[in-house]
């Protein structure tokens, strides 16, 4: 047994060796200062075990208690030490930070050894022929010691094991199993020898449980040279943040040619590391100017900071970059090279192409909308000093007939202009305010298409141009569900300007079902569109742009309220057309079937000569004496009694005292009373009399249909015939 105390010496200088290694090479981390303490625990403790174990005769007994109180130390304070161990292993590190923690760590170990020098531990050493032995006294300190060893020892294992299953890099995981496999045989083999084989009295064998830790020394050492463990060198650090990094990483030589980069450099420009070793620089670089300067500037090595470029792909695409360049310094003050660091800044120049696009954009629509206010200043003149002239000039005396015919058809037609004009204006606000509702409902095309004939023919008659009209279902099948108000709207729109830039030939229109759609189409012979102009005919107020279109009258709204109401429905417009040639307009329309389909037919109501076969009597709420007067007019030879209320109180009083009323039109806005709490108030004495709303609000005929109360309603402005329609159907 003369070579224990030289094999203890041995695991004293490994363990002594490993502390001091792993502390030197990073002193800051936890994991090397935990790992330290472990080593330095094994060196104390086989420091003893040189005395212990020596068969040297001239060692007394008063010295070996000593050696056992120093080595103690370390045997005690190993389960501590290998518990911190663990925690910082498997990235538990906060644990080591708390106080309550560290106090709790430490006590027990100071603790224990205050029990081992006071003689509660082991005892009672006695020579043998290799050295001496000891006994473990039969106290409640022993037990406890053993539980406390076990316990911290087992939770360490623990740890580690479970840490190593839960990490997803394999260098890890396989750090894990080699500690894990060598703590646990270094404790199995070391309890055998230390506490059950003196609890049982088995003579004339040494405790060496500490030449067995020397197991777990060898892991650790294994797992340091195999996986690089705890070898975590500014360097290394270095390398790997590197390596992580985003930014583009370049190492040149003083030459400029490239040394080495990182991973993102290779990811984005798709190269091999190989491919770029030894080459120069200006491989990624397009521009020859920045070319020169940069090489330039590495040989002055000058500094580069904040250098807007473009680095250039394997592929040969460009990557935009913001890129700046140091020179690289040895320790004795000399350059040995130079370091670019780059940025892909991809994304932030498709936001500044973005930006520069709105603003060019917004300018865009801004010099258009200015154009498009002083064309609209204009339309909206013209028929008004037709009005306001021809108005005047009917009170002129010694104007004969058809002097006088022809100035109030000149008024009409200016009207109708200046109504027009207003429409589209209000339109296109309630599409811009993003307040357009959709009203599905069953609309039967054919009727829609003979009914819009009907209303243009005269038209297209004054100009000589021949009108044709191809429907594309039978009457029976004709039947859709669709907004009728929107769709007369964008055919009748198309209509409008293909009359209006057709001086000879036709204008056709209908629809045909495609699959799922139904195509509606209108086509001219007239002017023709340019291809360049194509894209933004739609766009708002766009004709006020044009030089040729600003020849003719418009707002220049009417393509975009179409493709607006095109899309609210569920469908896509476009044109094809060619200068001198004419142009067709397309829309197509979800083919959307009603549940039962039945044609409704309607009997038109002529502006002439309709009478109530029965005497009827309407009460018109009014607060405006030129609106009441002139629904007086229309209804005049109607056969029927004209009363009015001037405000909504005065229509609810009128109804209540009169029950003969057999009709109300309430307008909505009167005062002292409006329209809804009005038609409200009615309905609870008279809840079958029917009530039309008019109003000449957009939001308010939204609010009328939602408010339930009214039993139609008449957008105001209106005319004898839209009136007469509206009345008819409830009386």
């Amino acid at each position: 047994m003369i070579i224990l105390p030289f094999l203890h010496f041995f695991c004293f200088l490994v363990c002594l060796y490993l502390a001091v290694f792993v502390l030197y090479k990073d002193s800051k981390s936890i994991l090397n200062r935990t790992c330290s303490i472990l080593m330095l625990c094994f060196a104390l403790w086989n420091i003893g075990d040189i005395i212990m174990h020596n068969p040297d005769s001239t060692i007394t007994k008063g010295t070996v208690v000593i050696m056992q109180s120093i080595a103690s130390i370390g045997w005690i304070g190993f389960a501590s030490a290998i518990f911190c161990f663990s925690i910082a292993f498997s990235k538990k590190e906060i644990l080591l930070k708390k106080k309550w923690f560290l106090f709790f760590v430490f006590i027990l170990p100071l603790f224990f050894a205050y029990k081992q020098w006071t003689n509660c531990l082991t005892i009672n050493p006695i020579r043998q022929f290799y050295g001496w032995s000891y006994s473990w006294a039969d106290t409640i300190w022993t037990y406890l010691f053993y539980a406390y060893y076990l316990l911290f020892t087992l939770l360490a294992i623990c740890f580690i094991y479970f840490y190593g299953r839960k990490t997803k890099k394999i260098i890890e995981k396989n750090q894990a199993k080699i500690i894990t496999y060598s703590i646990i045989a270094s404790l199995i083999i070391g309890t055998i020898f230390d506490v059950v084989i003196p609890v049982l009295g088995i003579p004339n064998i040494p405790s060496l449980a500490n030449l067995f830790v020397f197991i777990f020394a060898v892991g650790l050492f294994y797992a340091i040279v195999k996986y690089r463990f705890l070898t975590i060198t500014p360097a290394i650090a270095a390398d790997n943040i590197i390596s992580a990094m985003d930014e583009f990483l370049i190492l040149l030589n003083q030459d400029g040619n490239i040394i080495t980069v990182n991973k993102a450099t290779l990811d984005v420009l798709q190269y091999e590391q190989k491919e770029l070793e030894g080459k120069s620089v200006k491989m990624l670089f397009q521009e020859d100017n920045l070319k020169k300067n940069l090489l330039e500037k590495i040989t002055k090595e000058e500094v580069i900071k904040n250098y807007d470029s473009n680095f250039l792909t394997k592929n040969r695409k460009q990557v935009p970059i913001i890129y700046s360049s140091s020179p690289l310094i040895n320790e004795e003050g000399i350059v040995i090279g130079t370091v670019i660091i780059a940025r892909d800044i991809t994304e932030r120049k498709q936001t500044e192409e973005e930006l520069i696009r709105a603003k060019e954009k917004a300018e865009e629509n801004d010099r258009l909308k200015t154009a498009f206010l002083h064309n609209i200043s204009h339309e909206i003149r013209t028929p008004m000093n037709a009005i306001v002239g021809f108005s005047t000039l009917l009170g002129e005396p010694d104007i004969d007939n058809p002097t006088r015919n022809s100035y109030i058809d000149t008024i009409i037609k200016s009207s109708d202009h200046l109504l027009s004009i207003i429409t589209d204006i209000i339109d296109f606000s309630n599409i811009e305010a993003n307040i357009v509702k959709i009203t599905k409902n069953e609309v039967n095309l054919n009727s829609v298409i003979r009914s819009l004939y009907e209303q243009f023919l005269l038209k297209a008659n004054e100009k000589k141009i021949t009108m044709v009209s191809e429907p594309g279902l039978p009457d029976e099948e004709s039947i859709i569900l669709t907004d009728s108000t929107k769709l007369i709207q964008i055919i009748s729109n198309l209509l409008n300007n293909a009359l209006k830039f057709t001086h000879q030939g036709q204008i056709k229109f209908g629809y045909a079902v495609k699959y799922k759609l139904i195509e509606f189409f209108v086509s001219d012979t007239g002017l023709g569109i340019p291809k360049e102009h194509h894209q933004r005919i739609f766009d708002r107020f766009y004709q006020a742009e044009d030089p040729i279109l600003k020849l003719y009258e418009g707002t220049g709204l009417g393509l975009a309220i179409c493709k607006a109401y095109v899309e609210c429905l569920g469908g896509e417009i476009r044109l094809s057309s060619i200068p001198g040639a004419g142009s067709t307009f397309y829309f197509t329309l979800p083919f959307e079937k009603p549940a039962n389909k039945v044609i409704t037919t309607s009997s038109p109501i002529k502006e002439t000569g309709f009478v109530f076969p029965v005497k009827k009597k309407i009460l018109v709420a009014e607060d405006n004496d030129s609106n009441f007067k002139l629904i007086s007019y229309f209804l005049f030879g109607a056969n029927a009694e004209i009363i009015r209320a001037s405000n909504g109180k005065e229509a609810v009083e009128k109804c209540l005292s009169d029950q003969s009323i057999d009709l109300v039109l309430m307008d909505i806005r009167m005062p002292i009373m409006n329209g809804y709490t009005a038609v409200k108030l009615i309905r609870e004495f008279r809840p079958d009399i029917p009530i039309i709303a008019q109003t000449a609000y957009v939001d308010e005929r939204t609010m009328a249909f939602e408010c339930g109360e009214f039993s139609g309603i008449i957008s105001k402005p209106f005319d004898k015939k839209d009136l007469l329609k509206v009345i008819s159907k409830f009386i």
